[in-house]
């Protein structure tokens, strides 16, 4: 009992003079040391594969798309480049006027030898004017999330037509009537001209595989139709004529649009029913809104969600219905309320699809199941949403919330005053942000950034001058400017 003893009180204590007489004594110091040693040697190594796996999973937060640049409290703006501007046109990019009118694209991502400009229209002397707008517009062969870095070619709908904006008033531009409307195929490597081929003004186009479908009304009136072209040829390869194209003049409807939906493609041409193609030009299916009466119907392709149709109906009420990548009606699921468009989401809440009316709801999207809701929210005005780590974070009622993806509960949310209203959500990876735009007075608008797990505020930045409106485009914040239509990027 007295060794027992005196060994505990070494180990506790310290005696160099009881240790020095009795070897046992040193050895279990010895041990004990070692053993305090390694325990902290597992704890330094404990914390650096937390570290580094926390550094790992941020750095696979800041890879996705949507996530923006470090922010800070300070936002700088300067002239954007038409390449930043893809992301706000599906992946398309507007051509550029020079000083007399001419317009040329430049392109960057996925050409190897690096970018490349082409002229896409000659000269157009009623487009040389110092406030003039072109219409044409360019867009890769490849679909999202690919997007240019993987295109072999760059689809252009081009046009000599445009506006002119009014001299003394911002708001106000005159037209420039188009004389010619081209399609332009140009090889994504270096900007050479594939193929050319003219098509009717103002027609929708939109590229499937090797097909490029243009829609639109015919100059001499009649009813609208879709034409498929072979991308490196022109050939034409079908066509198909809706069965609601209206002749011009007849509706309020534009003309025939046409889109991808997954490896299909969505023909409107009213304003109550979609048409899905399949490649070879053969009939899928018509979506006509469901039950909803007189609903005005729209059909596209969201990511991680696949084919999504919208619908709202006079009574103000709107629904979405998820389809299959094949469209077949077998497998709609009818949702209540309208899509929640997520900027951002990490894949951290498999399945999940969020509508809002009066209420944030979650759906489980294989199944067209509820999972969770959460009242508030309004029919007018929707928000986007970020997913990160399983939470969600929106705005509900001018607050920026975060709710547990898998449960619908809250977790924390800011604060929304009268005067200040958040207006919407974004993230650079490491904390999430709300857009404050709801003030109408200049420099009103503001952003505030947010610890995601806490919801501790970090900073508030101003809007740099001029920027009314911040809006993400790739992995860029791009502001716009309501009275001038310029568009910055914000640092």
């Amino acid at each position: 009992m007295a060794r027992g003893h005196e060994m505990q009180h070494v180990l506790l204590e310290d005696a160099p003079a009881e240790a020095a007489r009795s070897p046992k004594r040193r050895r279990a110091s010895w041990w004990v040391g070692g053993t305090v040693g390694a325990v902290v040697l597992a704890l330094v190594a404990g914390q650096w594969v937390v570290d580094r796996r926390e550094g790992a999973a941020v750095a696979r937060l800041l890879s996705l798309p949507g996530v923006v640049g470090p922010l800070g409290a300070e936002l700088v703006a300067s002239p954007t480049m038409q390449a930043v501007l893809g992301p706000l046109l599906g992946g398309g990019r507007p051509a550029v006027l020079d000083a007399d009118g001419a317009q040329t694209l430049t392109w960057s991502a996925g050409s190897p030898g690096g970018s490349w400009t082409a002229t896409v229209m000659g000269p157009t002397p009623a487009l040389a004017a110092a406030d003039a707008q072109a219409t044409s517009w360019c867009q890769p062969d490849t679909a999202p999330p690919e997007g240019a870095s993987t295109a072999r070619f760059v689809v252009c709908a081009v046009s000599d037509g445009g506006w002119v904006q009014a001299p003394d008033d911002p708001v106000m531009s005159s037209e420039v009537p188009a004389r010619r409307s081209d399609v332009l195929v140009l090889d994504a490597a270096d900007g050479t001209a594939v193929a050319r081929w003219a098509v009717p003004h103002q027609a929708s186009v939109a590229v499937l595989g090797d097909l490029v479908a243009v829609g639109a009304l015919p100059p001499d009136g009649g009813p609208g139709a879709v034409t498929a072209y072979d991308i490196e040829t022109g050939a034409q390869r079908w066509s198909y004529r809706p069965s609601t194209a209206p002749p011009r003049g007849d509706s309020g409807w534009g003309g025939v649009s046409v889109g991808r939906a997954a490896g299909l493609l969505a023909v409107q041409a009213s304003e109550t029913e979609v048409t899905f193609l399949r490649p070879d030009g053969t009939e899928v299916r018509r979506f006509a809104g469901g039950d909803q009466a007189s609903a005005y119907v729209s059909c596209g392709e969201q990511p991680s969600v696949g084919v999504v149709c919208t619908t709202s109906g006079t009574d103000g009420g709107s629904s979405v219905i998820l389809l299959g990548d094949d469209a077949a009606p077998a497998r709609d699921r009818q949702l209540t309320g309208g899509l929640v468009p997520m900027t951002v989401d990490d894949g951290s809440v498999p399945g999940l699809v969020l509508t809002q009316d009066d209420t944030i709801r979650a759906w489980d999207e294989a199944t067209g199941r509820p999972r969770w809701s959460l009242e508030g929210g309004s029919q007018v005005f929707r928000s986007e949403a970020v997913v990160l780590r399983g939470v969600v974070y929106t705005v509900v009622d001018g607050a920026l919330m975060a709710v547990d993806g898998r449960t619908g509960d809250v977790r924390w949310s800011s604060d929304a005053k009268p005067d200040q209203q958040a207006t919407g959500v974004l993230t650079d990876g490491r904390r999430v942000v709300a857009t404050y735009e709801s003030g109408g007075e200049p420099g009103s608008h503001f952003l505030v950034a947010f610890d995601p797990s806490s919801g501790e505020r970090l900073f508030r930045a101003a809007y740099p001058a001029h920027v009314d409106r911040l809006m993400v485009a790739g992995k860029n914040l791009v502001g716009f400017d309501d009275t001038s239509n310029d568009y910055y990027l914000v640092r």
